[in-house]
C-alpha cells in the first residue's frame, strides 16, 4: 500500500519497524506533528506500563481538537518553543 493512501487524511503515521512519517503544508507543520505524535505516543507506552487503559476520544471530538491543536498560531508557538530549546 502507498504511504500517501495509508496517510489518507492523517498529518503522521508510525511505519512498522521504520518510525514515524509526518506531512504538512511545511516543515514546521510537518516537525510538530512528528514530535506530538511522538510524545502522545510516549504517554501512551508510561500509561500502559502503569496499568492504565487507553482511552480515545470520539470522532467529532478529535476532529474538532485538531482543528484547535493545528491552527496557524499553535503551529508557529510549538515551533518557536522547540527552537528555543534548541539555543
Amino acid at each position: 500500500m502507498a504511504l500517501a493512501e495509508t496517510l489518507g487524511g492523517a498529518r503522521a503515521v508510525f511505519l512498522v519497524n521504520h518510525g514515524i512519517v509526518a506531512v504538512g503544508p511545511d516543515l514546521q507543520s510537518a516537525t510538530v506533528a512528528a514530535i506530538l505524535l511522538e510524545r502522545a505516543a510516549e504517554q501512551q507506552l508510561v500509561t500502559l506500563g502503569y496499568g492504565g487503559v487507553p482511552a480515545w476520544s470520539a470522532p467529532e471530538e478529535s476532529i474538532a481538537k485538531r482543528e484547535r491543536i493545528y491552527n496557524e498560531t499553535a503551529i508557529s508557538n510549538v515551533w518557536d518553543y522547540l527552537v528555543r530549546q534548541l539555543k
